[in-house]
């Protein structure tokens, strides 16, 4: 798939995709469909997806086979502290930096799935469902950031084939909180975000709506 990229058509809508009923896919028959994902930020992402109609086999209600969309970009925090991911004797270690202006940033590779949870206000979602991600140290297809919920803490794992597809501590619901700052809530404990906390990225409860613009669990995202 390729990266998201802005509608090279100024002021005009995007129209909405002729979807297909179920009763109109036949068994191991390829459906192609397009999607318009509109943000707060007036930024309009159009994605093409495939999906596969098998009698056989069934779908994880969870996520869809491949991403909707993906890209590189920097991640900060609200004060502009820098994540950076760092491979040390045999394992990713993160950091959260205070870099210059002028020195390289890190890259984390996002890759953007449809998820079975509801919409709500943010307007980040396709077919009503709300998007969910998965975060990577640069393009390691195999190694990605995992909630473990058990000690409020965040770690890059590495998966391979035969753990497929993986658990629900390798996503997070994308929250399009303004123009500039997003969040990342854990598909597998909801009310729990990715923040940070005496410089180090950690896993935040929030229990009260208000807390959910809290600049600990804001982040922004620079395309690289």
């Amino acid at each position: 798939m390729s990266p998201a990229k802005k509608n090279g058509s100024a002021g005009k809508t995007p129209a909405k995709p002729r979807k297909l009923r179920k009763s109109q896919w036949k068994a191991g028959e390829e459906v192609h469909q397009v999607y318009f994902m509109k943000l707060r930020s007036g930024l309009t992402i159009k994605n093409a997806c495939y999906f596969r109609k098998e009698t056989t086999k069934r779908m994880s209600p969870k996520t869809e086979t491949s991403p909707m969309f993906e890209y590189y970009a920097s991640l900060s925090t609200f004060n502009d502290q820098f994540i950076t991911f760092a491979f040390e004797d045999g394992a990713y270690a993160i950091y959260v930096e205070d870099l210059g202006k002028d020195q390289e940033k890190d890259k984390v590779f996002l890759r953007y799935y449809g998820s079975q949870t509801p919409a709500g206000e943010s307007g980040d979602e396709v077919d009503s469902k709300r998007l969910m991600v998965k975060l990577s140290p640069k393009k390691e297809e195999n190694f990605c950031l995992h909630a473990n919920n058990k000690n409020l803490s965040l770690e890059i794992r590495e998966w391979s084939e035969d753990e497929k597809p993986l658990p629900d501590q390798a996503f997070f619901l994308f929250h399009q909180l303004s123009t500039d700052c997003v969040s990342f809530e854990c598909m597998s404990n909801p009310g729990t975000f990715i923040g940070v906390c005496d410089n180090h990225l950690k896993l935040i409860p929030v229990d009260h709506p208000k807390e959910k613009h809290s600049s600990k669990i804001m982040f922004k995202l620079c395309k690289i």
